[in-house]
């Protein structure tokens, strides 16, 4: 009877361990972003518009690692000479430039409808695209390799069809913002987005079917300008850290940073491990960022005098953006001397 009794009560153990794991909370998994590529300028495209041939001119080439197969290349030409020029993957591999002579100025459009030819009120593609990539991408990221004008705005437009009824989406941004990995970036954030001129509202970026890039250089003459990408993607940290490190100077540690940019950036906190006792944060207040919101950066410094000589110190830096996020440096160790 007495081992009966035992039995029972480890029955009755069980029984209520699983019911706890049951009603405990479910922990979700970090979701991770899909970046949804939208032109990667992978096969060869050419056209020129100059004196001496149409203007306006247009180009088109299948390719199935653009959104909706065809990429067209649409160029007009403001002025009565000179020439624009717009070339995918001609020169360069992965590229696509776009250039007028010191004599013109005008518009270059890339066009993503699922047609093979260029037209005012874009077509269609053959199903819809997710843009948000299930719900993880932010926005849409233009990576520039190359711009000489920095005053050229570039337009990105995307629509949608609901009930047969046309939607329109677009946001202007004279890039570049920020720099990361040697090629600068134009983010264009998805609730950043306004209605375009002519549509009822603005469109769905999860169920597009049309998307449109416009170089505008209609106002500004010998404009040349080239792209890396163009892609879907999260939200960057838009924070270039050109620099962190750190120095024993007396019976302190004096950390220093630098930023390239801060687009995002809110400001920073730093944190602080030696031997086996955890990290701790040392600022009692977050050190704002100097260029909040800009593509310049900043030099920064921050002094540790709760040191002790001959003892290893670690070092991380948290950076904090404007969006709640937040991101971390690589440790730095900084021996004091006795």
């Amino acid at each position: 009877m007495k081992h009966l009794s035992h039995f029972r009560w480890f029955a009755l153990l069980a029984i209520l361990l699983g019911l706890a794991l049951l009603l405990a909370p479910q922990w979700a998994k970090p979701v991770k972003a899909a970046t949804v590529t939208i032109d990667a300028f992978s096969t060869n495209t050419g056209i020129v518009t100059a004196d001496s041939t149409t203007n306006p001119n247009e180009a088109s080439t299948s390719d199935g690692s653009v959104a909706g197969t065809y990429r067209t290349i649409y160029v007009s030409r403001n002025s009565s000479d000179g020439s624009l020029a717009a070339d995918s993957n001609r020169n360069v591999t992965g590229w696509f430039s776009s250039s007028l002579t010191s004599t013109a100025s005008g518009t270059t459009i890339l066009q993503y409808d699922g047609n093979s030819a260029y037209s005012s009120t874009p077509g269609t593609f053959s199903s819809v695209l997710d843009l948000t990539g299930g719900g993880t991408n932010a926005g849409i990221d233009i990576g520039i390799t190359y711009n000489d004008k920095s005053t050229v705005p570039v337009i990105v437009r995307y629509y949608s069809t609901s009930s047969s009824v046309r939607y329109c989406s677009e946001l202007s941004v004279t890039p570049p913002m920020w720099t990361s990995g040697g090629i600068w970036h134009a983010f264009y954030a998805f609730a950043s987005f306004t209605t375009c001129s002519g549509y009822p509202g603005t469109a769905t970026a999860s169920s597009v079917d049309a998307i449109e890039v416009v170089v505008d250089s209609s106002g500004v003459a010998a404009t040349d300008m080239s792209f890396d990408f163009v892609e879907a993607r999260d939200t960057p940290t838009a924070l270039d850290l050109a620099s962190f490190g750190g120095k024993a100077q007396g019976s302190q540690v004096v950390l220093k940073w630098e930023t390239a940019s801060e687009l995002n950036t809110l400001g920073f906190n730093v944190w602080r491990k030696q031997g086996k006792a955890g990290w701790r944060q040392l600022n009692a207040e977050t050190i704002a960022a100097k260029n909040p919101g800009n593509v310049s950066g900043n030099k920064y410094s921050y002094a540790d005098a709760n040191t002790k000589a001959g003892k290893t110190y670690k070092y991380k830096l948290q950076v904090l953006s404007a969006d709640g996020s937040s991101s971390w440096t690589k440790v730095v160790k900084v021996k004091v001397s006795k």
